[in-house]
């Protein structure tokens, strides 16, 4: 899904800022989270599509920020308003009610199971799922970009 490398060095460029982290979650921990995702993506995605990938996990999390936050202080509710934002752009359906596709409710399970055992360990989880996407969509930004230069586009 991503690698260490790449985490580490979104990271680096403040991607997880909005998390206010006192003692920040190495990449480590991260990588661990992306690990979790890719499986759960894996057992129903196609591998190729990476894209497709990205919008399941962004569907699930923003169901997730919406069931499950404790109000505009909550860094959870955060969630749900950074996959809106650049370099996301997910913009859901108004009318939606849980997630759509096979990988977003495989995500959404995995998480509400969580919330059950451990709601603090669970609002974790789906931060870090937040940053490792914005670190998906970011690199897909970067790789567009890449490829504009490489055609002589704007610089």
């Amino acid at each position: 899904m991503v690698d260490i490398e790449r985490i580490r060095s979104a990271l680096a460029a403040g991607v997880a800022e909005w998390r206010n982290e006192t003692e920040p979650d190495p990449a480590e921990r991260y990588a661990r989270t992306a690990a979790k995702l890719e499986s759960l993506l894996r057992e129903v995605s196609d591998p190729d599509d990476d894209a497709a990938d990205r919008f399941e996990l962004a569907e699930a999390l923003y169901c997730i920020a919406g069931d499950f936050h404790g109000g505009q202080g909550c860094y959870l509710y955060r969630v749900g308003c950074i996959i809106g934002d650049d370099p996301i752009r997910f913009r859901p359906s108004p009318l939606g009610h849980g997630p759509d596709g096979d990988g977003a409710r495989r995500i959404y399970r995995h998480f509400r199971a969580r919330w059950k055992r451990d709601p603090g360990r669970a609002t974790d989880f789906a931060e870090r799922a937040a940053v490792v996407l914005a670190v998906l969509c970011a690199d897909d930004a970067d790789d567009a970009d890449d490829a504009d230069d490489a055609e002589g586009g704007d610089a």
